[in-house]
């Protein structure tokens, strides 16, 4: 793919790659953008999570709500899985030997692990653009920021 429209070539890392945010909603919006011809063929997406897993076991567990789609397919087998605590430099340094060039870090967790994942990123040179551009995201939750009993 190489329209002006295209997404530069990216890894694309989820933290938190089995919840619920990923399955419903980061995976099917990552299909329908390869469905509008939208991502570089030489997307990656590395999963990360603390569950004892593979390559394949995390593919099944996000087939879900894509499964029946065409472009699932050409994105599932992009998926890769990086298992590991993320307090845990280690984890950082695997994550590191994979990526290349740009890179997208999208915090599917619980906010309790935003901070630890972020200084995790930046104690070990993950969000250095020397060789592209790295982006961290985090999904905010939506709604009143009271808790329930204040409602």
């Amino acid at each position: 793919m190489s329209d002006a429209l295209t997404a530069p070539s990216a890894t694309f890392v989820i933290f938190g790659a089995f919840g619920d945010l990923a399955r419903r909603l980061l995976i099917p919006a990552l299909v329908n953008l390869a469905r509008a011809g939208l991502l570089n063929e030489d997307m990656a997406l590395v999963g990360v999570s603390h569950h004892d897993s593979d390559d394949e076991h995390l593919r099944e567990a996000l087939d879900e709500f894509v499964k029946d789609d065409a472009n699932w397919p050409w994105l599932r087998s992009r998926i890769r899985y990086l298992k590991g605590d993320f307090a845990d430099t280690t984890m950082y340094q695997a994550l590191g030997s994979q990526l290349t060039g740009n890179a997208i870090f999208y915090l599917a967790t619980a906010p309790a692990f935003f901070g630890t994942v972020v200084n995790q990123l930046g104690d070990a040179g993950l969000l250095n653009e020397t060789d592209g551009f790295r982006r961290v995201v985090i999904k905010k939750r939506s709604g009143p920021t009271l808790p329930p009993h204040r409602r």
